[in-house]
């Protein structure tokens, strides 16, 4: 990744936008010298006659829908610097959480995810991988997408649960323990949207002071979708319920608005302290902009309301879609090796693609460019191949140049294909490490 190539979205927005960052990728001070090598991974956990995916991790949270959210966390490792103002010192656990949401057919428990939470703990983020519903560990008929909310849904149930909530949706969970053991306490207080800062002033006397961490989403492929709806969610719900004293927001800021007003009347919670907490996001080959027939939108419509599960035929699948995301060979063998159902243990889906998802995709895609992106008001970035042959990189554009925020990014990642996250690790995390550094 280092001949990385920044796309600025300036020309299109006029001379009057704000500048986007250009630090080259490769100047960040990052730690890479772990021996970790994805192949070897891999190969190591097959020699053994293993699974390269991570075990499954007890923890949960529950979806608005009842669902058990499967999810894994890693506590920051190191504490950022204590800083000292004026004689008022203030010291916090750590920098801010990071999120993971995976793609379509994908999950969250692949062999480098270790190697992006050693990253991202040793740099003081508390981190977090999700299974949406329907993929990996967690609830739900395998790769279903009824409504691309839901998913949003998934994930803010999953916010909510950070932020200590309790009870119905975002509810914290751990097979095993009940709600209300200790153990369990103990475990979600490893990584939270809270830290406690203690200010000493003259005298010796000290007060505390509970304050918000900072909340990063990262989404690769679908998402990136994901948390652009749960990101619009956040700060759309934040200022419509500033405006109205913290009442019921109105729906004139669009889908975005009124979808996170009904989800937080329907749960009596309120986002908008969460939303406070929301920095920003990272887009790793988002699906904005997919390859679809949109003239058949029509019969699929059919389809769907007198066969729900219905399936595209087979022949439509690409049959080498495997070497349009992955470049090595033995990381694309371990692939085909966790695909469900010709696996029964697999926790990736192999399937044809379900009609019905397809067509909540072309919808999602018209929402986030006609909708959504010119709703976004905070920073995110794109990494993205001008070649991907998944996802277009036409719609990574496009976002940058609908989106009224000062702060959006754009990198072309040349060879990347459409999973450069495990084509190039230690790359990857260093351009992700960096931006979130300066936001």
């Amino acid at each position: 990744m280092s001949s990385h190539h920044l796309h600025s979205s300036l020309e299109s927005k006029g001379a009057g936008a704000a500048a986007t960052a250009r630090a080259s990728a490769d100047d960040v001070n990052v730690s890479v010298e772990s021996l970790f090598d994805l192949d070897d991974a891999v190969v190591d956990a097959m020699s053994k006659g293993q699974s390269a995916n991570l075990k499954k991790s007890d923890e949960f949270v529950m979806n608005s829908r009842g669902q058990k959210i499967a999810v894994r966390t890693w506590p920051a490792v190191t504490p950022a610097a204590t800083a000292t103002t004026g004689g008022a010192s203030q010291s916090q656990c750590h920098r801010g959480v990071v999120v993971f949401v995976h793609g379509y057919c994908a999950h969250s428990n692949r062999p480098m995810q270790p190697e992006c939470a050693r990253q991202f703990t040793a740099a003081g983020y508390g981190y977090m991988t999700v299974d949406l519903h329907g993929h990996g560990y967690s609830d739900g008929l395998r790769a279903m997408v009824e409504d691309p909310w839901d998913l949003a849904d998934d994930l803010l149930a999953c916010v909510l649960a950070l932020s200590g909530a309790s009870g119905g949706s975002g509810e914290w969970g751990c097979d095993g323990l009940a709600s209300d053991d200790s153990r369990l306490l103990g475990r979600q207080s490893k990584i939270n949207l809270q830290y406690n800062s203690y200010n000493s002033s003259g005298g010796g006397s000290g007060g505390k002071d509970n304050t918000s961490q900072n909340l990063y989403f990262i989404g690769h492929s679908m998402g990136g979708a994901v948390v652009t709806l749960a990101g619009l969610a956040l700060t759309q719900l934040g200022m419509s319920m500033a405006s109205n004293g913290g009442g019921n927001s109105s729906n004139s800021n669009g889908g975005g608005a009124a979808w996170a007003s009904a989800y937080a009347q329907k749960h009596a919670l309120s986002l908008a302290g969460i939303g406070k907490s929301f920095k920003g996001t990272i887009l790793l080959s988002p699906l904005i902009e997919i390859n679809a027939p949109s003239a058949a939108r029509p019969l699929f419509s059919l389809i769907t309301q007198c066969c729900p599960q219905a399936t595209l035929p087979q022949f439509l699948a690409s049959s080498d879609v495997d070497h349009q995301i992955w470049k090595s060979k033995t990381y694309i063998e371990y692939c085909a090796m966790d695909r469900w159902p010709q696996n029964g243990q697999g926790l990736s889906y192999g399937g044809p693609m379900r009609i019905r998802t397809l067509l909540s995709f072309m919808n999602l895609q018209r929402m986030l460019l006609e909708d959504l992106f010119p709703l976004v008001s905070y920073p995110f970035l794109i990494l993205h191949d001008p070649e991907d042959k998944i996802t277009k990189f036409s719609g990574a554009v496009k976002a940058t140049q609908l989106a009224p925020s000062k702060s959006t990014q754009l990198i072309d990642v040349p060879g990347g294909l459409h999973d450069m996250l495990s084509n190039d690790v230690h790359g990857t995390m260093r351009t992700m490490l960096q931006w979130l550094d300066q936001h």
